[in-house]
């Protein structure tokens, strides 16, 4: 581990809100955070090449460039992002280092990825096995990460509103009927 301050490689989706909210609080918190991504954002991150025309390569021919930003900046800890895409290839890039590795699932990961091939589900176990801490936003999650393959670490951490905003709540409130539900994300 490193005297000074804790330095942690996130490999992740630079372009997700929930990325840019994991690295500024690991920042707040006086962490050392370098993001590594596929993915084009306008946060401070080392973009990954993508190597090839074939979309479902990039992640494992990214796997030698993550190698040597192990190498170079030598992480205490490396945080993966969605386990079949970035735990996959940082499972895979850490086997010479052995770098503690922390896998933070997203619910589709678990939830559709691995039933789409027998390759998505091996890609997203393999992640789940090499994995040192899994961290999940619901016990539900991690209960189907778990009918994948046994883990022993990990950890329930909901993922919801910043306190700072539940102060907009209106205390007279009520659901409407039928319930409107905003996602502003796509949803498979």
């Amino acid at each position: 581990m490193s005297l000074s301050k804790l330095k942690i490689l996130i490999l992740a989706d630079a372009a997700s809100f929930h990325t840019e909210r994991f690295v500024a609080e690991l920042q707040k918190q006086n962490c050392d955070t370098l993001l590594a991504s596929l993915e084009e954002s306008n946060l401070d991150y080392t973009r990954l090449k993508k190597h090839g025309f074939i979309k479902q390569l990039y992640y494992t021919r990214a796997v030698p460039e993550i190698r040597k930003l192990i190498q170079s900046y030598q992480p205490d800890i490396i945080s993966a992002h969605f386990a079949s895409g970035y735990g996959h290839i940082a499972a895979k890039a850490n086997i010479d280092f052995s770098v503690p590795l922390s896998l933070n699932l997203w619910g589709s990961d678990i939830l559709i990825v691995p039933q789409k091939s027998f390759m998505h589900k091996r890609k997203t176990k393999f992640a789940l096995q090499k994995a040192d801490y899994i961290f999940a936003d619901s016990q539900y999650l991690l209960d189907e990460a778990y009918k994948i393959t046994q883990f022993e670490k990990s950890k329930v951490i909901p993922w919801g509103i910043e306190q700072k905003y539940l102060e907009y709540k209106k205390n007279d409130y009520t659901l409407s009927k039928p319930l409107k539900i905003i996602i502003p994300r796509a949803h498979e």
